[in-house]
């Protein structure tokens, strides 16, 4: 009986310790299962960090690019206008300083124009003088009854004299002749001649 009672308290103490190892190591493996759950959570809270720091810092580069590029296409924009503005002033400045030139030498070349025709008028006034001087006397009753008269040289309404030949005639110069120096010689003033019986 004794012995019967000896081995049933020897189970019970084996059942207990087995109870008690089954009992630790099922709370081992909940602490491992704890940890190892800790650590995924660990991890998965610092990969959503890194993600999300990489995201922010992504979002941030690219903000500043695509800043940094609306920047560069102002100023680039700008210094366009700047130039286009420039160009364009000084087109006209010079246009202007052209037009101006142009006017001043207008300017220049009409006094110098009315100066010259002045000088001209005044040269051609004495040149009229000295053949006025240089004029023969006139013979017009020898010119008119006879044909002495080979040569009548005739003044130009623009102060030139031409040589107009008469051959062998003696009509009258009032008459028939006038209408031949009208005919052969218009645009010409046929009252202004000289006479020669040369």
């Amino acid at each position: 009986m004794c012995m019967h009672s000896y081995k049933l308290y020897t189970y019970v103490i084996i059942i207990i310790i087995i109870i008690i190892i089954i009992i630790i190591i099922i709370i081992i493996i909940i602490i491992i299962i704890i940890i190892i759950v800790i650590i995924v959570i660990i991890v998965i809270i610092a990969i959503v960090v890194v993600v999300v720091v990489v995201v922010v810092v992504v979002v941030v580069v690219i903000i500043i690019i695509i800043i940094s590029i609306i920047i560069i296409i102002i100023i680039i924009i700008i210094i366009i206008i700047i130039i286009i503005v420039v160009v364009v002033v000084a087109n006209v400045v010079v246009a202007n300083v052209v037009v101006a030139n142009v006017v001043v030498v207008n300017i220049i070349i009409i006094i110098l124009m009315k100066n010259s025709s002045s000088r001209e008028r005044e040269r051609e006034r004495e040149r009229e003088k000295q053949r006025q001087r240089q004029k023969p006397a006139s013979r017009p009753e020898i010119c008119k009854t006879t044909n002495l008269c080979d040569t009548m040289h005739i003044k130009s309404r623009q102060g030139n004299w031409k040589a107009f030949h008469i051959q062998t005639m003696s009509v009258p110069l009032n008459t028939e002749m006038s209408q031949l120096i009208r005919k052969h010689m218009t645009g010409f003033s046929y009252k202004h001649f000289i006479y020669k019986n040369d």
